[in-house]
């Protein structure tokens, strides 16, 4: 699944997720404020925003999306 996505910033790697019936653009304003100190991503979900929508649609299916994403952006947990 394709998974419209924007950024903001640079350095650690913060991921938003919007809430059932939300999208990114709702989280534009609070990402531009972390974007001094952290790379912000804000990413629409399947079946919500620009994102691709599907008739099949369950939590898995989304946390899989969400993890080939991050695999696709070479972004992983910083252990410090």
């Amino acid at each position: 699944m394709d998974l419209h996505h924007k950024m903001y910033g640079h350095g650690y790697p913060t991921i938003i997720l919007h809430g059932v019936f939300g999208m990114l653009d709702n989280w534009h304003h609070f990402a531009r404020l972390l974007s001094d100190d952290f790379w912000v991503i804000t990413i629409d979900q399947r079946n919500h925003g620009r994102s691709g929508h599907s008739e099949e649609f369950n939590f898995d299916l989304m946390v899989e999306d969400l993890h080939k994403f991050l695999i696709s952006h070479q972004i992983k947990k910083n252990v410090t």
